[in-house]
């Protein structure tokens, strides 16, 4: 902890307020879950791996991974599945908590089922960002045929985001 009370180097993000945007996520009142999600975002989407530095990763890792599975709300998936990209970018040690959470198959399971193309493309960026590290992982937990088994649903940048994907994994098998 900081001398301020927050993580150190957290950028002013108190333990307080995170220790309440976790309890949000985790409360199973899907408004308080949006909204925990959407101030979660806000902090991940300006932080860095300086102001990152101190948050509890594996205790955000657990809240969010099921909500990756709330299929009666689209929004929360969203919400969280943009939630594990920012972390995974603020924070590069946070994809071995995410992983260790299970965001992998859940990500690519709500890859493959392509009902909403925003939330696809967005679990596509998050499985992305934790194969850039762990592309082994990410494969094993069914990143491959999730990436490739709609390409041809996702306009043309979402085609070359799936194909990138795969790339990486792929490397992943040959660099060891």
């Amino acid at each position: 902890m900081g001398a301020d009370g927050g993580y150190p180097g957290g950028g002013g993000a108190s333990s307080s307020r995170i220790r309440a945007l976790i309890a949000g996520l985790a409360s199973g009142d899907e408004g308080a879950a949006l909204a925990a999600l959407a101030a979660l975002n806000d902090l991940l989407s300006v932080a860095n791996e300086d102001s990152a530095a101190g948050l509890p990763l594996d205790a955000l890792a657990s809240s969010l991974v099921p909500l990756l599975a709330a299929e009666h709300s689209p929004d929360l998936m969203l919400l969280a599945a943009r939630a594990v990209t920012y972390l995974a970018d603020a924070a590069p040690p946070a994809a071995g908590a995410l992983l260790r959470a299970g965001a992998a198959p859940a990500l690519a399971e709500r890859l493959g089922a392509v009902a909403y193309i925003d939330l696809a493309e967005q679990c596509l960026a998050a499985l992305d960002r934790l194969a850039a590290d762990h592309p082994r992982a990410v494969l094993s937990a069914g990143g491959m045929g999730a990436a490739l088994g709609f390409i041809d649903f996702f306009p043309t940048g979402g085609q070359r985001a799936a194909a990138g994907l795969a790339a990486k994994m792929a490397r992943g098998l040959t660099l060891g």
